[in-house]
This record gives structure tokens, sequence and C-alpha cells, in this order.
């Protein structure tokens, strides 16, 4: 289960609409009153595909590891309220908060979907501000570097919004003299601020980690990639990152399920240690006192019949006797 965010006019209708197996570009002819109802048309807001485990990983080819392709399951995708960035850094953290809580349902979100649309003002801005909301932490710097004022409290710095995010450089398809700047391409800036970022939050974690260390806590998943709508450039990327919440989401049902058996194996072994053994003694007089009871059930049933058959008898001589 997952949300995808970002800007409007970003790209997320249109990834809905590709993992929907529709064409977001082709163009409807008219409507019945005559119209062209391209820009008329409802949107389709989320999408609900049967997914399965890739039979090979991406990188098969240097590493010999491969997932198992068994498992299939329902992926449901959901298009988020569009953001509307602003510099007052509440807003925008409230706009995310607001943004995967409403998708959740009661159900916890398992991926985000970030849209990022490269000819935005100040993209490294927005994309720094919105990791740290994603990923609090009281140290994480800002592009150029430094800390910047106004962070998280103490109490609001805490485990991640989610644990996985797939963050989609989008609009590939555009002129590459669009999408670099003096400081290089835009994509290896985003991966530059994304490893700062969650070396910043885990080094957070290592820090507010109790004695012994809790084994539960696992680093964010966080990957970066170039992708087209038009030309469904980086969809096969997208589809192999959602393996990581899927056996994220496997694993901690794994481990409640061994929790609940560790928890089951103490109670068994706690009530077999309490409970009293019967003497070897009350064992042998029970067991013999059984062919007794049974004996005596056994002579009250044939009394019953002995009765009957007397009865039985009794009528007969009375008829013969008539």
């Amino acid at each position: 289960r997952g949300v995808i965010v970002g800007e409007k006019k970003s790209g997320k209708t249109s990834l809905i609409r590709r993992l929907r197996g529709e064409d977001p570009f082709r163009r409807h002819d008219q409507t019945r009153n005559g119209h062209d109802d391209n820009n008329v048309r409802q949107r389709n807001l989320m999408a609900l595909i049967p997914w399965k485990l890739p039979h090979e990983a991406p990188f098969h080819q240097t590493h010999n590891h491969s997932a198992d392709s068994d498992d299939a399951v329902q992926l449901y995708v959901s298009e988020g309220k569009s953001f509307c960035y602003s510099n007052e850094g509440k807003s925008f953290r409230r706009q995310w908060t607001s943004v995967l809580q409403s998708q959740r349902g009661g159900k916890e979100c398992d991926f985000v979907v970030w849209m990022i649309d490269p000819r935005m003002d100040n993209v490294i801005k927005i994309l720094q501000q919105g990791l740290d909301i994603l990923f609090p932490s009281l140290e994480t710097p800002d592009s150029n570097g430094s800390t910047p004022s106004g962070k998280a409290s103490v109490q609001d710095a805490g485990l991640p919004l989610t644990q996985n995010l797939c963050i989609l450089v989008n609009f590939r398809d555009l002129n590459p003299s669009q999408q670099n700047d003096s400081k290089g391409p835009l994509v290896e800036q985003v991966q530059h601020v994304v490893e700062q970022v969650i070396a910043c939050h885990n080094k957070y974690h290592q820090k507010q980690r109790r004695s012994p260390p809790d084994d539960t806590y696992r680093s964010p998943n966080v990957l970066v990639y170039e992708s087209s709508m038009k030309h469904c450039y980086g969809l096969q990327n997208l589809h192999s990152f959602f393996t990581l919440p899927y056996l994220y989401h496997k694993e901690q049902e794994l481990r409640r399920r061994a929790e609940h058996a560790r928890k089951q194996h103490f109670q068994w072994k706690q009530g077999l240690m309490e409970a009293k053994v019967v003497p070897y003694r009350d064992f042998v007089q029970q067991r013999l006192g059984e062919p007794k009871k049974s004996t005596t059930k056994q002579s009250l049933e044939r009394q019953k019949l002995e009765e009957e058959k007397d009865q039985l008898q009794l009528r007969l001589k009375q008829q013969n006797q008539l």
C-alpha cells in the first residue's frame, strides 16, 4: 500500500494511469456531446493492480541473488493531494503529515513515491526540506553543508514517517540541458542530498539506541531514479523498488509471528515447570479402578435387559391365553 506525492503537474496522475496500464497521453476524440473531453475527464486517483516479485533482481548480473517469485499480492497505489510549497517549514510539514495520514485510512502506508519536476524553482531546497520531515534528526545539514535553524525538536525527532521512499525525477524526455545546472546533473545533486539526510538520520538513531542495541531498527530505503511518463522510462526501476516495501512488510510480519511463538514457548515452559506430577501410586489406583466401574456399568445394563426380557415373555403368555 503506497501513495504518490509531489507538486502540481509533476506527473502523479500520469504515473497512476501508467500503473493501471493506460496511456495518459492518448487523446480522447470526443465526448457524447461532441466536445473534446481530454481536460474534463475525471482523474483516476488510485490503482489496484496485481504485482508479483520479479523473477530476477536488477542486479543479477553482478550479484548471484534472485528474489523468490512465488508470492503475488495486490498493489494499492493512490494519489496524494498536491503540495503547495512555501518557505514556511511548518506549512510544508503539515502538508506531508496530512497526505500520509489521509492515505492510510487506518492502515500503514508501506511506501511513498515522490514525483519531482526538475523545472521547479528551488527544487533542491524543497527536496532537502521534505527529506528532513520524512527522516527527522537534530543534525541534518542543508544543501550547503550547514545546519539550518528551526529543526525538529527532540520530541519530534524519531522514527521516519516512511520506511521506503522512491524519488522520481520526472520529465526525462525534456532537453537534457534543462535538467542540469552549474552544480552538475540534478539526479546527482538529489542523490547527494539523500545520502546526507539518511546519514544524519541513522547517526541520530544510533545515539538514541538503548543498551543492548535494538536490532529491529532498519535504515530507511531511499532510491532515486529518472523517469519519463511519456516513454515509460523508469517504470521498470519503480516495479523493482516495490520489492523493498513488500519484503520489509513480510519481515515485520515474520517478526510478529516469531515474537508470538516466543511468548507461547515461554508460557508453555512455565506451565510445564509449575504443573504437579501425579504420583505413581495414585496413577495406578486410578487405572485399576477403571475396570470396576466398567464392570458395574455392564451389570446394570445386563439386569435391565433381563427385566425387559421378562416383560416380553409375560406379554406373550397373556396373548396366548386370550
